[in-house]
């Protein structure tokens, strides 16, 4: 009975009619099979782009985990970086230091070898220039060398505080070895190469040389300081 139905509505035109009859209902059912088929295909795309887009967020906290890693691992670095830097440092220092009291230690015993040259020297306390000396002092220019740099090298002595005379009097032949390469003291260094024998009168020459110049140069300057520090003066005579 129901099959020879359905045979009679399927080969009749009750199909048609039924549709027609009904198409709003048709339709409408159509649009709603479409749309759940639309709406499905968009969750599927956004399922998949979620997924991938999870994947990702997995693999980007792994990275950033490994990124963590390498810049924990590049502070550790950097701070053994400074601190090998920084005992560099202190060692470079206590180097500079060693050298420089060596280099002074040095200079003290070059020129405490000839410092004392009857022809330049006075052999008093304190030791002063002969009219030699003073004469050798104003030719080479090493007179007005400390004249026109006064107020800077009595700034560096200065910074040395020293509370003796003695010191004073060493620390000036190291000062101006210190500086022999400046500039200034070319005139200075072309006296000495025109007169490696100073030529006191006609019967007399004595040599002279670098650290004779700077002896004689020093004891000049040393008195300059004098002049504004007379205490050290005051102090070593009591």
């Amino acid at each position: 009975m129901t099959l020879s139905l359905c045979v009679q509505f399927f080969s009749e035109d009750l199909l048609f009619n039924w549709i027609f009859t009904n198409a709003p209902i048709v339709a409408t059912f159509i649009a709603l099979m479409w749309f759940t088929w639309w709406i499905r295909g968009i969750i599927k795309d956004y399922h998949y782009r979620f997924e991938n887009l999870e994947s990702d967020v997995k693999v980007l906290k792994t990275d950033m985990g490994l990124v963590k890693l390498d810049i924990r691992r590049l502070e550790d670095r950097m701070f053994s970086l400074e601190q090998r830097m920084t005992s560099l440092e202190r060692k470079v220092d206590m180097l500079e230091a060693k050298f420089d009291r060596k280099f002074d230690a040095l200079i003290a015993v070059l020129t405490a070898a000839k410092i004392i040259n009857p022809e330049y020297h006075q052999a008093r306390s304190p030791l002063q220039l002969t009219d030699t000396g003073t004469q050798v002092l104003i030719e080479m220019g090493g007179k007005v060398y400390v004249d026109d740099n006064l107020n800077d090298l009595l700034f560096e002595i200065e910074q040395k505080n020293f509370r003796s005379a003695l010191d004073v009097q060493d620390y000036c032949m190291v000062l101006l070895w210190e500086r022999n390469r400046d500039d200034a003291w070319v005139q200075i260094k072309d006296f000495i190469f025109r007169n490696p024998e100073y030529k006191i009168n006609e019967q007399s020459s004595k040599p002279l040389d670098m650290v004779r110049a700077v002896s004689i140069i020093g004891i000049y300057l040393r008195n300059r300081y004098f002049e504004k520090h007379p205490e050290l003066l005051v102090q070593a005579s009591e």
